[in-house]
This record gives C-alpha cells, structure tokens and sequence, in this order.
C-alpha cells in the first residue's frame, strides 16, 4: 500500500513539472504589447533598398509610377505586347553627375512610361537600366545586381540604391536662396524666356506650390514693368501660362521702349569753345613757396637764378635778391643781409667738412 501511494505522488510530481514547463513554453511564445512595438522597429530598420528584399517598400523617387513593379507572377508584365515597339528615345547613360541625376531620373521615368508594354517583365526593365549607367553610377549598383544572396528584386530598388547617392537633399534650400537675388532687369540683355524657364525651374526644386508661381513670379519682375499684372497675379481666372505670356509682352514692350529711347538721343554736335578739355589742376591750390606770383628770388635759393627765373622777374617789376618792387638788386636794401646769410651758411658748411 505504501508502494502504490509513492508511485502515486510521483506521477503528480511528474504532472506538475510538464505543466509548469509548457506554461513555461507558452509565455515565451505570447508577445506583449512592447515585443510587438519592437518587432515593427526591426522590420522598419529594414524598409530600404540597402536591406531585405521581402520587405521593401520604394520612398522618393523609386515610389513614382514609372518605376511601380509588375504585378504578374515573377515580376511579369500583365500589359507587355511582343508586336509593340520602343517609341522613347534613351536618354544619354549618367555616369554619376549629382547635378543631372534629376533630370537623367525623369527622363528615364518617361522611357519606361512610354515604353511600357515592350517590356516583358522586371528584370528587363533592370537590365536596360543597368545598360543606362556608367563609371561610378553603374559600379554603385553593379556588386546588388549580379549577387545572388541579396539581389535587387525590383528597378524601384535600384532607383532608390542611386538616388541615396547622387540626388541632394538640400537643393530645395539652395533653390530658395538662389530665388531670394534672382530677378529680372530690362535693358540688360537679358531674355525674359530664358528667365522664365531659369524661375521655373527654381520653382521647382524650391518646392513652391503651383498656385503660389504667379505671385512668386510677379516679386521678381520690376513692378513697373506693367502695373496690370499684379491684378492679374491675383486673378484665379488667368492661368500661370498665359500670366508668362503677358509677362513675355510687357518685358518685350519695355525692351523696344529702351531701345527706342537709345536711338533718339542724338549726340551733341561738337563746339570747339565749350569743349576744350578741363584743365584738372585748375581749382588745385598752389603749395607754400611755389606759388608762380612770387618768382624765386637769390635769398631763398642761395644761388644765381637762372634765365627762366630772371625773367620771371623782369616781367613782374621785382628784385632778384628779396622779391619786392621798387628796386634792382643792385640797389636791394636787403642785399648786406642776404650776403651774411651766404657767409654763414658757407662758414658752418666749411666747418663741418673739417670736422669730418
């Protein structure tokens, strides 16, 4: 009896710990509200060309139609047509120029837009692209593409695999700064088409709405060019197209009002009494000692004068020796002053030589 009741307590022993152990079990597998907050974290850390291919999801610009992936089995194309032919023309291959890789990925978008049906299902369209690129932009995505661990399994993600490359994030910021000087100024020489394309494309890349173009485009016109196009910047009936017409007509009346004003001034005839050239020293005042009313004279260069400056003296009447009229420099009441001055400064020059 005593037997049986330990075999007894032993099978529930044994019951408990399987139990305890399959609850044990069951709580590793039910998540929590956090375990499910983490799991989305992991799988968003993945959301990108760079990580797996099952999870995917194009951003930017590999989310733009053009490059949606076919939804056949295996990436066909439902719509491709073997009788149908390329219409597009490719553009020129991008060999990794960040300053062309936007227009080079429109351009693309419309090859495989207009030429959808001629291909048979995502990997031709792969490889054409592949085909497209050269130098830095094909080795860019040359090691994704031919590994067979984790290839592309869509253009969308080769798109995206470029644009982390060479597309610039902040060129909405430069073409808003570039917008802040940018202006138009008749009778520059300045077009006003290739201004209009130059602004639409800063428009563009800046990132202003399509209905804010008119008032944008009307604070970098002169305001005078024509006062009817501010109604007309406000008006929601004129299209932005003809609001560029109108501004096409008012910057080309401008330019031929200019050009019509240049034309009718007509050149001063030449009066050789009123267009001497200027005399540039004529208001400039004379230096102490050098004006040419008061000659040289004998006591101030301490030597003979010369011819010229003799003569200056004859012309005004003056003595050679102290300058003053009234006199000769014979008869010079300062000639004994003048002749002491001399023997000094011959004395003390006489002297210094000595000393040397």
């Amino acid at each position: 009896m005593a037997d049986d009741n330990q075999d007894v307590q032993g099978e529930l022993r044994r019951f408990r710990d399987e139990i305890a152990r399959l609850e044990a079990g069951q709580s590793r597998h039910t998540s929590t509200p956090s375990d499910d907050a983490n799991r989305l974290r992991r799988e968003n850390t993945i959301n990108s060309a760079f990580g797996n291919t099952s999870t995917f999801r194009p951003t930017g610009m590999a989310a733009w139609p053009a490059f949606r992936k076919f939804a056949g089995n295996n990436g066909a194309n439902p719509g491709y047509d073997r009788k149908e032919k390329a219409r597009a023309n490719d553009p020129v291959k991008f060999s990794g120029n960040k300053t062309k890789f936007d227009a080079w990925v429109r351009k693309v978008a419309d090859k495989f837009e207009v030429d959808e049906p001629t291909f048979r299902n995502e990997k031709t369209r792969m490889v054409h692209l592949i085909n497209l690129l050269e130098r830095k932009a094909e080795q860019a995505v040359k090691t994704r593409y031919r590994s067979t661990i984790r290839p592309f399994s869509c253009v969308a993600e080769m798109i995206q695999v470029l644009e982390s490359s060479y597309h610039n994030p902040n060129q909405a910021s430069a073409a808003r700064e570039t917008l802040r000087t940018f202006a138009f100024k008749p009778g520059k020489n300045q077009d006003i088409h290739d201004f209009i394309s130059e602004f639409n494309a800063l428009a563009q890349k800046a990132k202003i709405a399509e209905d804010e173009w008119k008032q944008v485009l009307w604070e970098h016109i002169p305001p005078n060019l024509d006062p009817r196009l501010l109604e007309d910047s406000r008006d929601s009936d004129v299209t932005y197209e003809k609001f560029c017409n109108r501004v096409v007509t008012a910057a080309y009346s401008n330019q031929l009002a200019y050009k019509k004003r240049q034309q009718e001034r007509k050149p001063r005839p030449y009066d050789p009494d009123n267009d001497k050239p200027r005399n540039k020293n004529k208001n400039k005042k004379p230096r102490p000692g050098n004006s040419p009313s008061k000659p040289k004279t004998s006591s101030n260069t301490g030597k003979p004068l010369s011819e010229v400056e003799k003569k200056a003296h004859w012309e005004a009447g003056t003595c050679f020796n102290c300058g003053k009229t009234g006199h000769k420099a014979g008869d010079c009441p300062d000639k004994k002053k003048v002749a002491a001055v001399k023997t000094a400064e011959n004395s003390s020059s006489s002297d210094e030589s000595g000393k040397e």
